[in-house]
């Protein structure tokens, strides 16, 4: 029949409520008792009444499941207009388009006909009419842990698990997981459709968390696993790498004592394992004549790293008859290593310096790990075979302690940023503008060997930045610019002249990276220097070359220091005669002194035989150099003398503070006062002071230093002069002391 209110639905609201047979399933949860579907009154908005006494529409069926019954509707005066059946809910019963019921499970639901504008509903009762219902129809069961099922609506429950990797699933229907994944669960009842559950069992691990000290691995180990998880492509992120890193196949590495997660996916399965990563205690302190050291990293992401690069060594540290007692411990931990000796030897017979190599797990750029550095006692924790130079700067091993650093002598004799802290006013101002305008200069130029081709050592200035600071920036810098002079010189068709060369900085880059490279270059230039000494512009003759004359002495000296090849005399039948700077350079000494005058001039027929004074101070260092390294010849000292004294009574301009260029107007000579030049000068005059301690080279020295110190405006936008300001100055201070 037709609602008591004798509704009638508009056309809109009708067409929404005929489409909607799920919405209207869904809101129908309660059974089913009203012999009128409760939602058509609840929806009635005007009425259209059938004449009184005609029956439109029986007002319920009954049938059993999988019953079929006719529906019976009688409309006389309309039976030609066709009649749209639908079921509230098919699950429990169906209806066909001429109105015939099929009973499919356990329940009551209403089938409702549509007559144009006219609309009325019958109560359908499908076999108990209670439907089957399953608690809970969704569940999550950690693995090993169970879940009881309730069914009612019927009798004879029977289960099925889809997938028993899953979880299994017991007659009474309790479900006991066992492996991660998602299963469904089907429950029957007789005379019912199968109602469908489903099962998470979420991803467990062999721990809840995971612990693993910096520097070692752990493997994640995963709980059981259903087949398709198993099966299904396996992943391992972690969320902070600076704290541990993990690998493809799930290795968990501590980078930095710290918490973070790992998340992995297996297939559909997931989960997340926290990470604890504790910082190596160690054995106790470093031994008391350790050498503290830092892994430093300068490029890349957190994880396994390689370093190679030289340590310089102090007098006395270590033969090279014990490279066996080089050991590194970081965080605690000795590392494996490789270890040979470079080139070079103090006084005493012992190791400039050593290279080592090793591989480490390290934080990303900017981090480091503390450790130290013993030479005597043998190493434990392994031996490791050659690689390669890194062309690239990931990670280095470096001394920490600026004493240390400034021990080796490896920039020349040297005080520590700290000692330069308590020096002079002008002392600590060079050593502020050095820390502020060196890295804007190279941020112009990075890394680049022709810096305005420059002479005055700016790869050398910057690596005694490092001794003498301990900053790794610098190491960073200098080993950056080292790298591009020895890629550049080792090109075929490049050539070094006098002013672009700087074997200085390369002796000291090969000492502290242990490229072979550089030691390469370095007798590549002595080759070149040496045979336009020996056969050009020779150290006997006052023609005027010498910068030449003195770069060639401190390349020279460079290549024994390091012990390079100086290559072969090209110049002369066979071409192939080595040279041996142990005797070519003794003989310079004594060539060089009657090219003086007795006043200290040292005139040059290229100047108009004038003398250049910048020129001179790049000679006398040299001889300095030669006096301290090789022999203490007697005729050095006056002859230093002698030339300082003429340099400071006849070319120093007391106005400015400064030498002069040269000490005629000829050609490109020219009187003018350069006090930008006085630093090239000054480490002669310091080394005289520390000779022989006649305070009157001291003041000398102070004054020239003094002089230079206004061109520094100009230093950042001329990095040529910010590199004749900063030559040997750190040696001065050593000196003046």
């Amino acid at each position: 029949m037709f609602s008591t209110q004798g509704s009638r639905l508009t056309t809109r609201l009708f067409a929404s409520l005929s489409l909607a047979t799920g919405a209207f399933a869904a809101g129908c949860a309660d059974p089913a008792t009203a012999v009128v579907d409760p939602l058509l009154s609840a929806q009635a908005q005007s009425a259209v009444l059938f004449p009184a006494g005609v029956a439109s529409l029986q007002a319920q069926t009954t049938l059993a499941v999988g019953a079929s019954a006719q529906m019976r509707l009688s409309w006389p005066f309309v039976s030609w207009r066709r009649n749209v059946y639908r079921s509230r809910n098919a699950n429990v019963a169906s209806v066909s388009s001429s109105g015939r019921i099929m009973g499919v499970a356990n329940g009551r639901t209403y089938v409702v006909v549509t007559f144009n504008t006219l609309i009325d509903s019958s109560l359908v009762v499908v076999g108990t009419g209670q439907a089957l219902t399953v608690q809970p129809m969704a569940s999550t069961v950690q693995i090993g842990a169970t879940q009881q099922l309730t069914v009612s609506g019927g009798s004879g429950v029977t289960y099925v698990m889809e997938d028993p990797t899953i979880a299994s699933v017991s007659s009474t229907g309790l479900i006991r997981a066992v492996g991660a994944g998602n299963s469904l669960v089907g429950v029957h009842v007789t005379g019912q459709n199968v109602v469908i559950a489903t099962v998470t069992v979420p991803m467990s691990f062999a721990s809840p968390t995971l612990s693993v000290v910096v520097g070692a691995t752990a493997q994640i180990a995963l709980g059981a696993l259903g087949v398709d998880c198993a099966n299904g492509v396996r992943t391992y992120s972690v969320a902070a790498p600076t704290v541990a890193t993990v690998t493809a196949a799930g290795v968990v590495t501590g980078v930095a004592a710290g918490s973070t997660t790992v998340s992995v996916n297996a297939g559909t399965c997931s989960g997340t394992l926290p990470i604890t990563v504790t910082a190596l205690s160690g054995s106790g302190p470093a031994p008391a004549n350790a050498v503290a050291v830092n892994l430093q990293r300068f490029a890349g992401v957190a994880g396994a790293v390689s370093f190679s690069n030289g340590i310089p060594l102090p007098p006395g540290q270590l033969r090279s008859t014990a490279l066996v007692n080089v050991r590194l411990f970081l965080a605690g931990t000795e590392q494996p290593l490789f270890v040979r000796a470079l080139g070079g030897l103090h006084p005493d017979g012992s190791l400039r310096s050593v290279h080592i190599q090793g591989r480490v797990v390290a934080p990303a750029a900017g981090g480091s790990i503390q450790g130290y550095m013993t030479f005597d006692t043998p190493r434990t924790a392994g031996n490791l075979a050659q690689a390669g130079n890194p062309t690239t700067l990931e990670a280095a091993v470096l001394p920490t302690s600026q004493a240390f650093l400034v021990s080796t002598e490896a920039g020349g004799k040297m005080i520590t940023a700290a000692q330069v802290a308590a020096g002079t006013a002008n002392m600590r101002a060079q050593d502020a503008d050095f820390e502020t305008m060196a890295p804007q200069i190279f941020a112009k130029f990075p890394c680049s060997w022709a810096r305005d081709q420059s002479i005055y050592e700016h790869v050398l200035s910057h690596y005694q930045r490092f001794l003498q600071t301990a900053d790794p920036k610098w190491y960073q810098m200098a080993w950056c610019m080292g790298q591009s002079y020895q890629s550049y010189f080792l090109t075929a068709g490049n050539y070094p002249n006098e002013w672009a060369s700087t074997a200085e900085g390369l002796t000291v880059h090969y000492w502290m990276t242990g490229d072979e490279k550089a030691r390469t270059v370095v007798g590549n230039f002595t080759e070149w220097f040496t045979g336009g000494t020996e056969n050009i512009y020779k150290f006997d003759v006052a023609d005027g070359y010498v910068r030449f004359k003195g770069r060639s002495m401190l390349t020279a000296l460079d290549c024994l220091k390091i012990e390079c090849n100086p290559g072969v005399d090209k110049y002369k039948n066979p071409y192939t005669t080595p040279y041996n700077l142990r005797t070519i350079l003794p003989s310079a000494v004594v060539k060089i002194g009657p090219t003086v005058t007795a006043s200290g001039f040292w005139p040059g027929t290229y100047n108009g035989g004038g003398q250049k004074n910048f020129m001179v101070g790049i000679q006398l260092t040299a001889l300095a150099r030669y006096y301290d390294e090789l022999n203490a010849d007697p005729a050095i000292l006056p002859l230093v003398k002698k030339s300082l004294d003429f340099m400071m009574a006849n070319e120093f301009d007391v106005a400015t503070q400064g030498l002069r260029y040269c000490s005629i107007n000829f050609g490109d000579c020219n009187m003018v006062p350069q006090p930008g030049l006085n630093n090239v000068v000054l480490p002669a005059f310091a080394w005289y002071y520390s000779k022989t301690r006649d305070p009157k080279y001291l003041a000398y020295a102070d004054q020239l230093f003094a002089g230079s110190r206004p061109t520094r405006t100009n230093w950042v936008a001329w990095p040529k002069q910010f590199d004749q300001a900063m030559y040997r100055v750190v040696n001065y201070y050593f000196w003046r002391q």
